[in-house]
């Protein structure tokens, strides 16, 4: 071999060195700059501290949602205002004094008779208009009531997957750690070789940046953990550095599903209980206002005034009495209204046909969610085991290869290999069992299973 092409191999080579030299250079420094701090290490939960189950977490989300306070006002509201609707029929009664000096014809001062003392009693006896009135009102509330229940479930479900999102977090702390402690070791190993001239200066290059994206992954999923963990306090009402332990298994304390098919969703659902006890009572108030005496009012109303001689009101009586008492009884039929009637009438059939829509509405979007959510549930669990099922076999192999090792018949990189690769399948499982918590969820809220199966109360 001539000295040209020994020469040109020799600068070559020399070229490949610095290239190698330079990648090389930037791992290291990567690394070195994503050393972990110790405050990214996840505490371990106290002993004494009680795992917060997903039923807690959702009954302490429930008492500090300002969404669902706001729900139960407008509720309690509209409850008020369908009872002050059924109080005018309840007798009215008051006392009144009107001191005074009449001249000339005794009138009434102020819609009253100048008296001592008076106590008037006031009762509406019929009255068609008030009475759909009240109906409607009382529909309005069935509406809000829905709303109300509505408001809880989504709070339920938010915190759900946030619940999940914690749970999640943790695990894949845990197993970033094994997986940035199985890198370590091989860096370490690469280092050595390269220090004996056994690896090559693009070998080591490579276990630094693997080392360098596990750093990395850690630190985001330590990002995220503390992130979801402030919301999760914050959505609890607990302070912000409160201690939170989560349990080992999500699924624990959270029930499954009953059967497949509608079932007592139609049921359940608050939206279409509120919708057929409106269409109800919408009904009643349309089939008063088309009565025969639909339009005719009575009221009663009786009063006694003591009367006193001091201010000349007897000089106009021949025989004088100072007790005055009177009942009457006042019938009103109406000889027109002005279209009020008339368009009250037509505003209560314009509700019901909205009611009934959004009942039939409401049905079919009930039929399309729980299949839907029926089948999201088989599909996730369907990948929760074969999730828990590439684990089992990762950690087999691992345990094979550790016996190996033991034996001086594997290379140490082969096994860190094997705990980097159970590090994965772990992932994968931990992500699979959250979607499977979130799926069940979903499935039991659309069945109208989700309050009562944590123990915070069903529908109404």
């Amino acid at each position: 071999m001539n000295r040209a092409v020994l020469a040109g191999r020799s600068l070559a080579s020399r070229m490949d060195r610095w290239s190698l030299g330079a990648l090389l250079a930037l791992a290291a420094a990567a690394a070195a700059a994503g050393q972990a701090p110790p405050a990214l290490q996840p505490s371990p939960p106290s002993a004494a501290l009680a795992p917060l189950t997903l039923g807690r977490a959702a009954e302490l989300a429930l008492a500090n949602a300002p969404e669902v306070a706001a729900a139960a006002a407008a509720w309690q509201g509209d409850q008020a205002g369908a009872r002050l609707a059924a109080d005018a029929f309840r007798p009215a009664a008051e006392v009144s004094s009107t001191p005074g000096v009449g001249r000339g014809l005794p009138v009434a001062v102020a819609g009253r008779v100048p008296a001592v003392v008076s106590v008037d009693l006031r009762q509406s006896l019929y009255n068609t208009e008030q009475r759909a009135q009240g109906l409607q009102a009382r529909a309005r509330s069935a509406t809000t009531g829905a709303a109300w229940e509505r408001a809880r479930v989504q709070v339920v479900r938010e915190i759900a997957d946030l619940y999940a999102r914690c749970w999640t977090d943790q695990q894949l702390l845990a197993g970033a750690e094994r997986r940035l402690a199985a890198y370590q070791a091989m860096t370490g190993r690469a280092a050595a070789l390269h220090a004996e001239a056994r690896a090559t200066d693009l070998d080591l290059a490579q276990a630094r940046l693997r080392e360098a994206k596990a750093r990395l992954r850690r630190l985001e999923i330590a990002a995220a953990r503390d992130a979801d963990l402030w919301e999760l306090r914050r959505r609890l009402g607990l302070a912000a550095d409160a201690p939170l332990a989560l349990p080992e298994d999500p699924l624990q304390g959270t029930p499954e599903p009953a059967g497949g098919g509608l079932g007592a969703a139609p049921a359940a659902d608050p939206d279409l209980a509120a919708a057929a006890r409106s269409i109800e009572l919408l009904e009643r108030a349309i089939r008063l206002r088309h009565g025969i005496l639909s339009q005719v009012t009575l009221d009663a109303d009786a009063q006694y005034s003591r009367l006193s001689r001091a201010n000349g009101i007897d000089q106009f009586y021949v025989k004088f009495r100072e007790d005055d008492w009177s009942v009457a009884v006042a019938v009103t039929v109406p000889l027109w209204s002005g279209g009020r009637l008339r368009d009250a009438g037509a505003q209560a059939a314009a509700e019901l046909d909205r009611q009934k829509q959004q009942r039939r509405a409401r049905e079919e979007q009930l039929e399309i969610e729980v299949h839907r959510a029926a089948a999201t549930l088989d599909q996730a669990q369907g990948a929760a085991d074969l999730a828990r099922q590439s684990a089992a076999v990762a950690e087999e192999d691992l345990r094979i290869a550790e016996a190996l090792a033991a034996e001086g018949r594997a290379d140490p990189d082969a096994l860190d290999s094997r705990q980097a690769a159970l590090a994965d399948a772990r992932e994968e499982e931990i992500k699979a069992t959250a979607s499977l918590l979130n799926a069940r969820v979903k499935l039991l809220a659309v069945r109208g299973e989700l309050l009562g199966g944590l123990g915070l109360g069903g529908p109404g």
